[in-house]
């Protein structure tokens, strides 16, 4: 009970202490913050990885592709009963030219909404983010609605810009924002003019169908032939300024000089739904060859996606399978021979076949279980189908092995910070030992009495173990509150400091994401303190190994 009671009693007298608790918080603190963020920056990237390609991608071995990717699908699903859902996906290479601007770009054929099964392509779209119906066909009313968001806020924007003091006013900032928002007022007005030409073509359809119903006597065949040219005239119209489905595309938010950001994060679209694009690209899909020319299409932009991966946002547009499959060459290809008629040589072909497996088998240990009948199944398919062989995918991987390039820079980054900054923490130790040998110092006296009546060098040494432990927990449990509420309110305290001294770190029109995360994780409050507390520990040790060792005569002649 008096090893109790001396260590509080020392805990509460003795200020010198306070020093060490106090530099046992900062430690504390200084590594859940580091912690908390770079561990918050490895599972957006993780989450922004899966959601771009599903569990588990079978890619080609070549740019030929895969063939009977169908066939394969199903069978798979057959086959494995993990397997819950799958789309194929085309990649190539080409070029998207917007007014005068030019990007290469990587394109990616998809199905929709197949795909919003295997991934979740969906959640960060600019009209169609989280709807389950997300298509390259959306109602038209849709886009007015998200386009006409987009410029109020972007009038919000330059009234909030224009505010500003004229020495703290970005001119180019509302510069920009001035094109920006004349863009989606044009292409707002330009899509209110399609819904209406569609609305006018629908009527005349049901003139004609209501026209076509009436008796023979009563039928006017004048009238019928009139509303039928009408009605094909005003459809090659609309497809000419709206493209069909099959023209349609979906921008990443991020491709050069096509949006930004301003400098509070938000994305600003200089390209918004509506607006027509020109995509070139050269057909690999047959192989190299001396005298390949690009195809060329004209399509219509419909809206943009965000993965939150800036290589893949700032290089990627998104269109239909079938479309890509034609201008790629991917499609299949059918005999010459006269006498066999329809008969396929090459089967159509994918870049890459996309799985999502069900939710029990989703962690990683059995992702890696389910990849390996994956890749058993590609093999049985293989030699079943032994003509279209060197067309098969030949590995499987999950998402995690697909993204280790990016994952991994990132672990061992999060890794280099935090043994860096634990090496800092070090310090905390030798404060320690440096305070509690000038408090057994001091308290050579009070030694020499605990022995004298009657207390142990195991006890003695006790009082000062518990007094470091003690010390090391409030410090702890400082550090974790002030550290824990530090990265909660990270991003308004950048905002407060941006406000009053002009200072910010996260510059939102730069960096990857919109904000600093700012999420705490309890397992990692947990090691912070079971590492701190034997710290506390470590440094207090030989302090109390040397109070423990004193001989109680020697102690009380102790001047």
């Amino acid at each position: 009970m008096y090893k109790l009671f001396l260590c509080l009693r020392y805990l509460r007298r003795r200020y010198l202490a306070l020093v060490a608790v106090l530099a046992v918080a900062l430690c504390v603190a200084m590594v859940l913050i580091v912690v908390s963020v770079m561990d918050g920056f490895l599972r957006k990237i993780e989450h922004a990885a899966r959601g771009l390609c599903g569990d588990i991608v079978v890619d080609a071995g070549g740019i030929s592709g895969i063939g009977l990717y169908d066939e394969f699908a199903a069978y798979l699903k057959d086959e494995v009963e993990e397997v819950s859902a799958t789309t194929p996906v085309i990649y190539t290479v080409g070029l998207l030219r917007v007014g005068n601007l030019t990007n290469m770009v990587q394109v990616c054929g998809i199905r929709l909404p197949e795909r919003l099964a295997v991934t979740e392509f969906e959640r960060d779209m600019f009209v169609q983010a989280g709807w389950p119906d997300a298509s390259f066909d959306p109602p038209i009313e849709r886009l007015i609605a998200r386009t006409t968001r987009h410029t109020k806020l972007i009038d919000k924007i330059r009234k909030r810009e224009s505010a500003k003091p004229s020495d703290e006013r970005d001119e180019n900032l509302l510069r920009k924002l001035a094109v920006a928002g004349n863009n989606a007022v044009w292409q707002r007005d330009m899509l209110v003019n399609i819904s209406l030409q569609r609305k006018k073509i629908e009527r005349k359809r049901r003139d004609l169908q209501a026209e076509r119903g009436k008796p023979a006597g009563l039928r006017n065949d004048e009238t019928i032939q009139r509303l039928a040219e009408q009605i094909e005239k005003d459809t090659d119209r609309l497809d000419r300024d709206f493209c069909p489905p099959g023209k349609r595309m979906i921008l990443g938010l991020g491709l050069p000089s096509l949006s930004f950001r301003t400098p509070e994060g938000e994305a600003i679209r200089m390209v918004t739904p509506g607006r027509r694009v020109v995509l070139s690209l050269f057909p690999l899909g047959r192989g190299m060859s001396t005298t390949i020319s690009p195809n060329t299409a004209t399509f219509t932009v419909i809206d943009d996606a965000r993965t939150d991966l800036y290589i893949i946002d700032s290089a990627t547009v998104y269109v239909p399978f079938e479309t890509i499959q034609e201008l790629a060459y991917m499609g299949a290809d059918y005999s010459p021979d006269e006498d066999k008629p329809g008969v396929i040589v090459i089967p159509a072909r994918c870049s890459q076949i996309q799985i999502k497996v069900k939710a029990p088998y989703a962690s990683d240990r059995e992702l890696i279980r389910v990849r390996r009948k994956v890749n058993a199944a590609i093999k049985k398919f293989t030699d079943a189908h032994l003509s279209q062989a060197h067309l098969m995918p030949v590995e499987a991987r999950t998402w995690r092995e697909k993204q280790a390039k990016y994952i991994g820079a990132i672990e061992k980054q999060r890794t280099l910070v935090a043994i860096m900054f634990g090496i800092i923490s070090l310090v905390s130790v030798l404060m320690v030992f440096a305070i509690f040998h000038m408090i057994v110092t001091q308290k050579i006296r009070d030694i020499g009495v605990i022995r004298a009546v009657g207390g142990s060098a195991t006890g003695v040494a006790q009082i000062f173990l518990g007094f470091g432990a003690a010390t090391a927990m409030l410090g702890s449990a400082i550090g974790l509150t002030g550290g824990y509420f530090f990265v909660r309110y990270i991003n308004e305290i950048q905002d407060w400091l941006a406000k009053w001294f002009g200072f910010r770190v996260w510059e939102r029109d730069v960096y990857l994401f919109d904000k600093i995360p700012n999420t705490v994780e309890s397992l990692t409050m947990l090691w912070i303190v079971c590492g701190a507390v034997a710290a506390g520990l470590i440094g207090v040790l030989l302090p109390a190994v040397m109070a423990a060792r004193m001989q109680p005569v020697e102690a009380l002649r102790y001047e």
